[in-house]
């Protein structure tokens, strides 16, 4: 297994386990900071963005639409391909912890328990904290992105730390929730550019 993807894994675990521990503190931190309705609106706005459609596909849609502006159709069209396949890989790549791992939402009774398989369509999606979706295929999308063409990739990932922070700001999910979904979020984009690279 190659270093990259072990030493993601590594900071993600780690870091994950110590800002598990402060969790609730950094959640109130986060929600109280600002407390303002622009800074609502930015979170509600962002949080929007991070979904799958908007932060992959439509970004993706973008990039094609920039090889036949641009006339540089092979370099925006790879990216596009890069941009939706990491997304989509870290978007698919939430769903088995999701369920398997059933931690509650801030929004649910506010203690962030983890109750393993507690899968029910009844919930609204309560269980499923663990990890951020929105993170993980906001960040597959920018590290992909980002390998190929590092200035596209840092607005890529300035966005996927902002919608992280709205996240937590909209009481969706725990600070450790969004870490671990960008942790899959890196090996996807990682693993999607690996496999893609000479082509590009």
């Amino acid at each position: 297994m190659p270093a990259f993807p072990i030493l993601v894994l590594l900071i993600t675990g780690v870091g994950g386990l110590v800002v598990y521990e402060f969790d609730h503190t950094l959640l109130q931190f986060i929600q109280n900071n600002p407390k303002s309705q622009t800074a609502q609106d930015l979170a509600e706005f962002l949080s929007a963005y991070g979904r799958l459609e908007w932060s992959t596909l439509f970004v993706s849609i973008i990039l094609a639409c920039c090889a036949f502006i641009f006339g540089e159709r092979k370099k925006y069209l790879n990216l596009a391909k890069l941009c939706l396949l990491g997304g989509l890989l870290a978007g698919i790549s939430v769903w088995p912890p999701k369920t398997i791992i059933g931690r509650e939402r801030p929004r649910g009774e506010g203690e962030g328990e983890i109750s393993f398989f507690k899968f029910n369509p009844q919930t609204d999606s309560v269980y499923f904290s663990l990890p951020s979706g929105h993170a993980a295929s906001t960040m597959g999308t920018a590290t992909a992105v980002f390998l190929a063409a590092p200035i596209s990739g840092t607005i890529l990932i300035s966005m996927s730390v902002l919608t992280g922070w709205s996240r937590i700001k909209m009481n969706e999910h725990w600070p450790s929730d969004v870490i671990a979904g960008w942790g899959l979020g890196v090996l996807s984009g990682f693993l999607v550019f690996k496999k893609f690279k000479k082509r590009i």
